[in-house]
């Protein structure tokens, strides 16, 4: 995904990269396979994936394109209509992926791979799909969130920002955070009454921070310099905290329960670990074996995660527990 806002413990178990995927440890995770990080001269900058397809899209300054991870010699296919495509956002509950664009915010149904919809003309900054009401939320460069009903494509509510324009969206079922330019702290939308209120935490965290969430709410995710520490979402409350020597990457497999990070170290030039929420707090599951080529970042899949490297993008898989 486009990181808007960028933003410990002893190895347990290392798993090197191969080629195949071999029989493992609930939960650990295999590099099965690689991928093209452009097309057409054009790097790909945002992503979103669909669990039941097994199918990871990805947007480009030429259109939307898609893959299927369990390929053996994956390959990029598209684009489904050509765009100039800046973040994308995938609504399992309505089989769409939503895009803005430089002409706006639209959809494209995946199951008939159609011409997308146009559903405003805003010139948006960034954007989240809330599941329980179906609901689109964009920011713009106005001090103000506008909702869009996913299944209609209709205008809804207008939620006005105190500060300036908003921007780091992220969703969990019923609620909606995000961040202020300008302005410090956490906020979150309440999905129900669109409701906007500064979000508490239970220490102090310092925005700009990357969220990323548990689809199913128990967990949020920030990570910022030195730091991720994961959130209660109901209360703020911060249940966990690991310390790194720079700003990780985060991404949330929601097949394992286990938060993926990469981040800059010395010696080892790129380093990659999976963690595990415990009733003590975030502990490390195990140590990966960073590829040759593999660089700082990672975005979320289900049952795996995907790496970014150089020219490429690698797919890891995992077995289920």
């Amino acid at each position: 995904m486009v990181r808007l806002f960028l933003a410990l413990g002893s190895s347990l178990l290392v798993v090197g990269s191969v080629s195949a995927l071999p029989a493992q440890a609930p939960g650990s995770y295999a590099q099965v396979s690689s991928i093209d990080s452009a097309v057409g001269g054009k790097g790909l900058r945002s992503f979103a994936f669909d669990a039941k397809a097994n199918r990871l899209y990805a947007a480009s300054r030429l259109g939307l394109y898609w893959v299927n991870v369990a390929d053996a010699k994956p390959i990029w296919k598209g684009p489904m209509f050509k765009m100039d495509i800046t973040h994308i956002e995938f609504a399992p509950e309505l089989g769409r992926v939503f895009f803005t664009s430089i002409d706006g915010v639209g959809y494209v149904s995946v199951d008939s791979l159609g011409e997308p919809k146009m559903i405003s003309k805003i010139l948006a900054y960034d954007m989240a799909y809330e599941p329980t009401r179906r609901e689109v939320y964009v920011t713009s460069r106005a001090p103000r969130v506008n909702v869009y009903d996913g299944a209609t494509g209709e205008s809804g509510a207008v939620i006005d920002l105190p500060g300036w324009y908003g921007g780091g969206l992220e969703a969990i079922p019923g609620r909606v955070f995000l961040m202020q330019a300008k302005t410090a702290g956490l906020f979150s939308i309440d999905a129900k009454t669109h409701a906007f209120a500064p979000f508490k935490t239970s220490e102090k965290i310092t925005t700009p921070v990357y969220l990323e969430a548990d689809p199913a709410g128990r967990y949020l995710f920030a990570a910022y310099y030195q730091n991720i520490v994961a959130i209660d979402p109901a209360t703020g409350k911060i249940l966990g905290r690991a310390r790194f020597p720079t700003t990780p990457w985060i991404a949330f497999d929601p097949a394992t329960n286990l938060l993926l990070a990469t981040w800059k170290d010395d010696p080892t030039p790129i380093r990659l670990a999976a963690f595990r929420m415990t009733a003590t707090g975030l502990s490390k599951a195990s140590e990966l074996e960073n590829p040759p080529a593999g660089e700082d970042g990672v975005e979320p899949t289900s049952r795996g995660f995907i790496q970014h490297g150089v020219n490429r993008l690698y797919i890891w898989s995992t077995s289920r527990e």
